[in-house]
């Protein structure tokens, strides 16, 4: 499989990678909550989306989030805000729009490649 650099992608995995998200901001105040499980569903450079039972009001307030996982036998950590939800049959699944900069952008497409070639 070919990538080009400059052209947005995302990889669905199957079946979803287990990983754990944790809201830390709502509205630019500061949370105290702890991580929740998460699967994570799809992933690209630049976001992510992932299926968890918790059901954020995302319509409500701008959440931060983190969600964590390993690819690779690579622990990643991104952080984001949630930017859509859908009811699911196991609950909800949640668009997290990243806030990569190049470096991470270009470990995730590295990593994601060599996920592809090994599966």
């Amino acid at each position: 499989m070919q990538f080009k650099r400059q052209e947005g992608f995302r990889y669905a995995f199957t079946p979803p990678i287990k990983g754990t998200f944790q809201l830390v901001k709502q509205n630019d105040k500061l949370l105290t909550i702890k991580p929740g499980a998460a699967d994570i569903l799809d992933l690209s450079p630049n976001g992510l989306r992932f299926s968890a039972g918790l059901d954020i009001p995302v319509n409500e307030a701008n959440w931060e989030t983190v969600a964590t996982f390993t690819l690779n036998e690579v622990p990643l950590s991104l952080t984001g805000t949630i930017v859509w939800k859908k009811r699911s049959a196991a609950g909800f699944h949640y668009g997290m729009e990243c806030e990569n900069n190049d470096q991470t952008q270009e470990r995730i497409v590295l990593e994601m490649k060599q996920y592809i070639k090994s599966s």
